[in-house]
């Protein structure tokens, strides 16, 4: 796989960055010898290029255009055809490339990095402390990224006679070259999620050590596994895991002034993990997207209530040239995070676990998590109803976890993923067509159906080109309504 091993040449630390995490990264060498060494080449790698899909949110219900300035941009048009669900993202309205589908080779560069380090670290100087430490950091971000991996550009997980039919993403674990590759099944790519989750726990456990945010904690891992066994509908074993991490953490009581402190810092209980130090989506959810025509969703917008406090936490106001004004997550500026701009946090094991007690009818347990997390959320809960029936309550669990998380990782585009069919929303996005001159012309509607098949990316033009043969998801061409 071409992708995973480009890697070779790349210990040279040249880069500067205000970046808080490369304040842990030895700058000074170029070839790792010590357990410090490879903890910095976790570091520098994942944590500043974690692969998220900075465009995400232009696929889901989080986003609309909005009324007002809308202007013609190189920037406008190269998301239009993420906004629009094209078969192939990687090329605008006038075929020209942009970098929408640059997920997979970070995350695949990842995987080979910590592959090699997994192979390597044995024969670091240091510690066994040290080492295991840095081997369960890596088996977590191994974890991590075929996750996403697969929740991107993979089929959403059913069951278990689904996933073992269901083609997956190449699979590696090692750092041999190989001219051609083919996808593993989806339940090949979970074991192994699975496997690295749970060594990452033992190592780190046994390591003893403790460092910064930047690094996974125990915690950590543990939500992320409830988070997997959840959409694999494991639901037993998420609510293991999440307690797990409700055992451990806490959760931050927000007030009427918190919009004043970063909420993401060293003393909140519930921030397990932080990472992802390229800020540069900041700008795309926040001034980029209100000077060319997007703004958050008024549905999502008008889901929170004027006792929530999340609204004013998460949301600031910008108004454009004409005196129109839209609304754009703060959760990408230093105004609310102290860390990175990605963060694990505890709030998620409270609705994994709410989501998982619902589903095994356990409704009193259900009813108890999510009222625990909205105390610490609302101002006051009068005249909020928590549903007792099941399906009442699993829709008002989500909900709830739509405000928690929207624009953060890919927990929206993930969580309508695996949503059954009956339940996912269709999602409408307009598009105004703009000249060069700021005149509207056409105004389009596009529709991602209940049941879409382009839920799933294409795997990248380049990917393809370098091994002609994998197994590509079809997508279709979207033409307006």
């Amino acid at each position: 796989m071409k992708t995973l091993h480009l890697f070779l040449g790349l210990w040279i630390w040249g880069c500067v960055s205000c970046s808080g995490f490369l304040d842990e990264v030895d700058q000074d060498k170029f070839i790792p010898s010590t357990t410090d060494h490879y903890a910095s080449v976790l570091l520098e790698e994942f944590n500043y290029y974690p692969g998220i899909m900075a465009g995400v949110a232009f696929m889901t219900d989080e986003i609309q255009e909005k009324m007002g300035t809308l202007s013609a941009s190189s920037w406008r048009n190269s998301m239009l055809p993420v906004y629009t669900w094209q078969r192939n993202i990687e090329r605008d309205f006038e075929n020209r490339q942009v970098d929408n589908n640059a997920s997979w080779g970070r995350l695949y560069r990842n995987i080979a990095i910590v592959n090699y380090v997994v192979e390597q670290i044995g024969d670091a100087t240091g510690t066994d402390e040290e080492k295991n430490f840095v081997r369960g950091e890596a088996h977590f971000i191994r974890a991590y990224c075929y996750f996403t991996l697969t929740n991107l550009y993979a089929e959403p997980y059913r069951s278990e006679v689904q996933a073992e039919m269901t083609m997956g993403v190449p699979l590696r674990t090692d750092i041999g070259v190989q001219p051609t590759y083919d996808r593993a099944t989806l339940r090949e790519n979970y074991r192994q999620i699975e496997e690295d989750l749970k060594e990452a726990i033992r190592l780190l456990e046994s390591s003893g050590l403790k460092k910064s945010l930047y690094h996974p904690t125990v915690p950590a891992c543990y939500l992320l596994l409830s988070r997997v066994q959840l959409f694999r509908k494991n639901y037993d074993e998420a609510i293991a895991a999440a307690t797990q991490v409700i055992q451990a953490s806490g959760l931050k009581k927000l007030t009427a002034g918190n919009v004043l402190q970063p909420f993401i810092t060293a003393s909140n209980p519930e921030v397990l993990y932080s990472f992802g130090g390229n800020s540069n989506a900041a700008g795309l959810f926040g001034t980029t997207l209100a000077n060319f025509g997007f703004t958050t969703h008024d549905n999502l917008l008008n889901s929170f209530t004027d006792n929530d406090l999340r609204r004013t936490l998460s949301f600031e106001a910008i108004t454009d040239r004409l005196q129109y004004t839209g609304y754009y997550t703060r959760k990408m500026k230093t105004g609310f995070s102290e860390w990175g701009w990605i963060n694990l946090r505890a709030a998620e094991a409270w609705l994994n676990r709410a989501e998982a007690y619902a589903y095994t009818g356990n409704i009193d347990e259900a009813q108890a998590d999510i009222k625990t997390l909205m105390d610490n959320r609302y101002t006051s809960l009068e005249g909020i109803t928590i549903p007792d029936e099941q399906q009442a309550l699993i829709r008002f669990i989500r909900a709830e976890r739509f405000k928690e998380f929207c624009f953060e990782e890919h927990h929206r585009w993930f969580d309508l993923r695996r949503m059954e069919e009956e339940e996912r929303p269709e999602i409408v996005h307009i598009y105004t067509e703009v000249d060069g001159n700021g005149n509207k012309g056409m105004r389009n509607t596009y529709r991602l159906l209940k049941n879409d098949p382009n839920y799933t990316l294409s795997v990248p033009e380049q990917e393809k080109a370098n091994n002609p043969f994998i197994y590509d998801y079809e997508r279709f061409d979207k033409m307006p309504e």
